[in-house]
């Protein structure tokens, strides 16, 4: 258990995150300004004031989802993670005990776990954000007019990707503290 992984560092993105979040979020931001385009017949030179800015709302919603469930699954994976890489196994495997060896080992499983917690933030909350995009669409207000309706399920569904991604991280952890 000394050797667990010091979260405080992961609470806010690096730069490099930031950056893959953004250019994730704005190509899954632009699905929506392409299906009302062609579906509802928004001319997008007409309403590009309209679509840059619920896009960019957007964007910056999804981007914060986006963190939260990385920090929260590594959080997670790195606890379970723990202790699986030690002195032993990497003399087993390597054929001498060098804690320099170890300390290499231990850094590539945190960077791999990282990119997995990264790679599966992205994929759950663009699925998660796509979906509800759909049925709000063209489901719950498809007699709105298509700029209202645009702008209703966007906001509605980044705020509730951004609300599902921080609720179940602090549900998550206070389950855990109870026990």
């Amino acid at each position: 258990m000394a050797d667990l992984y010091d979260f405080t560092k992961d609470l806010q993105p690096t730069l490099d995150q930031r950056v893959w979040y953004f250019i994730n979020a704005g190509l899954v931001a632009a699905v929506p300004v392409y299906l009302y385009h062609s579906v509802f017949g928004l001319d997008v030179v007409d309403t590009a004031m309209l679509y840059g800015s619920v896009s960019l709302l957007a964007i910056i919603v999804i981007s914060l989802a986006y963190h939260n469930v990385t920090y929260w699954l590594k959080r997670r994976l790195m606890n379970q993670r723990d202790g699986l890489v030690t002195l032993n196994l990497v003399a087993a495997a390597e054929g001498k005990k060098d804690k320099e060896i170890v300390k290499k080992h231990k850094l590539a499983q945190q960077v791999n776990t990282t990119n997995e917690s990264i790679a599966f933030s992205i994929l759950y909350n663009n699925l998660m954000f796509l979906a509800s995009f759909s049925v709000l669409a063209f489901f719950v207000f498809p007699t709105v007019t298509p700029p209202i309706n645009y702008v209703i399920s966007v906001v509605l569904s980044a705020g509730l990707l951004n609300f599902a991604s921080s609720s179940a991280q602090i549900g998550r952890a206070s389950c855990r503290e109870r026990v």
